[in-house]
């Protein structure tokens, strides 16, 4: 990378590089699963949500306004991780589309 181009990506600022994905870190609750990519394997704990994929569940059931039953919630993000996930959501519904920018 030429020293122009280094000056041009700091003068922009952060950026998401995968905007359509957010990753968990990991934690003791996940089990650890196995990720190839060719001759090559990792055994990792993260998790991620893709906003291509994501949708509304509707249940009668579920009553959104109270407390989830005990037992249910294994774990909870942190108001920080939170924040991340709430920013990302916002960028990636927010932007403008392909179409708008060609």
């Amino acid at each position: 990378m030429s020293p122009g181009e280094k000056s041009e990506l700091l003068a922009k600022g952060p950026s998401y590089v995968f905007y359509e994905c957010f990753v968990y870190e990991p934690h003791d609750v996940f089990r650890t699963y196995e990720l190839k990519k060719g001759k090559l394997a990792w055994n990792v704990k993260h998790r991620m949500v893709d906003f291509k994929t994501i949708f509304r569940v509707e249940c009668v059931h579920i009553d959104r306004n109270r407390d989830a039953p005990s037992g249910i919630k294994l774990l909870q993000m942190t108001t920080a991780a939170r924040a991340q996930l709430r920013d990302k959501l916002t960028y990636y519904f927010g932007r403008n589309a392909d179409e708008e920018d060609a």
